[in-house]
């Protein structure tokens, strides 16, 4: 076969690759209706995951012939890598993605690449090596600033997140995502007064965005302006009206605004979605106990801590509501015991010592 031949027949292989990967990424991403009868269902499935498997094993093998071919197409490790990752099989995908690099050090895309499959092993520091060499390779990639903010704000380098979330906006001023994160970034700063933008930034470029309209709540209610939190908390919940976690970060506005009753319906709502979830009924127990009803404070506290006996917030909250009947014993056993579960909190130590000195000094 004369060179012009072996080149053509090459590119027709990498040809088919892509064409197959392409294939097999649609089919994962639209999968077939299944039937309602059951038997329908299970031979469908199999046939779909014995079509599937067949499908990858003619993909990989067309790959490893074009490897064969010439072991120096970064192009044909490239794909090799794609494919891996496409299955979660992380191993052979890494191995793919650096062979790529070892042979074309400014890959850009297969740094990126081996980034994204460091931050999904919870890799941060990884993740933001691979990342740093995208952005050095390919300046303009929006997702690359973006993906190295969220690594080095998962590695506790907040500043530097917001440095490369901020770049990643300069870029792309529509990247919902990156402005979410610089929220977030900013949050980790403490900066809240510079989180606002960035979150209603998200929240005007994607007007159903729960996760920007959870966190612009939480910001409020950490500048101290629970009133407008509880708005921006209605608004989530409208929007996702069965999720149980955002009618209980709404109960703990209701209750730093002093709005009890509110506090305690919210609660109620969520229960019915979720009534096993221990921390709601906590912060009913709190709600209770703000609204000054003590028994049914400790009540909601016994039934949290039947589900999660070292819920600590249940502990203080069950302590506060023993200290205001003057069960000053059964407080003290209370603060004692969300010690032994969290020895740093803060609260539980104040209250123990108060009370335990109290105890001690009558007079």
């Amino acid at each position: 076969m004369d060179t012009f031949a072996l080149m053509f027949f090459e590119f027709a292989i990498l040809g088919i690759i892509a064409f197959m990967l392409t294939e097999i990424v649609l089919q994962r991403r639209h999968p077939g209706l299944v039937a309602v009868d059951g038997t329908s269902r299970f031979n469908s499935t199999f046939q779909e995951d014995s079509s599937r498997e067949n499908d990858d094993e003619k993909t990989l093998q067309v790959i490893e012939q074009a490897i064969m071919l010439d072991s120096n197409r970064t192009d044909a490790y490239f794909l090799k890598g794609k494919f891996y990752a496409m299955r979660n099989d992380f191993t052979p995908a890494i191995e793919a993605f650096k062979q790529v690099i070892s042979l074309d050090p400014h890959y850009s895309a297969a740094y990126y690449h081996l980034g994204e499959i460091y931050f999904l092993q919870n890799d941060y520091a990884k993740a933001i090596e691979y990342f740093e060499f995208n952005v050095v390779f390919d300046p303009k990639n929006d997702d690359a600033y973006y993906h190295l903010g969220k690594a080095y704000l998962k590695n506790g380098l907040n500043k530097s997140a917001v440095e490369m979330l901020e770049k990643a906006i300069q870029i792309n001023d529509r990247h919902v995502e990156a402005s979410l994160m610089l929220g977030l970034a900013y949050v980790a700063c403490q900066d809240y007064q510079s989180a606002v933008k960035p979150l209603e930034q998200a929240i005007r470029l994607q007007p159903d965005y729960v996760e920007a309209y959870t966190a612009l709540g939480n910001v409020y209610l950490q500048q101290g302006n629970a009133a407008q939190a509880v708005e921006i908390y209605r608004q989530a919940i409208h929007l996702d009206a069965n999720n149980p976690d955002i009618y209980a970060i709404q109960a703990n506005a209701y209750i730093a605004d002093e709005r009890y009753e509110s506090a305690i319906s919210t609660c109620r709502r969520a229960l019915e979605l979720s009534p096993n979830d221990e921390k709601l009924y906590a912060i009913l127990g709190n709600a209770m106990f703000a609204q000054k009803d003590y028994m049914e404070a400790l009540h909601a506290c016994e039934m949290a801590l039947e589900l999660n006996p070292r819920l600590v917030e249940a502990h203080v909250v069950a302590g506060n509501s023993y200290y205001a009947i003057h069960n000053f014993p059964q407080a003290l056993e209370s603060y004692k015991r969300a010690l032994e579960i969290d020895p740093r909190h803060v609260l539980a130590e104040k209250h123990f010592m108060y009370l335990h000195n109290e105890q001690q000094d009558p007079d």
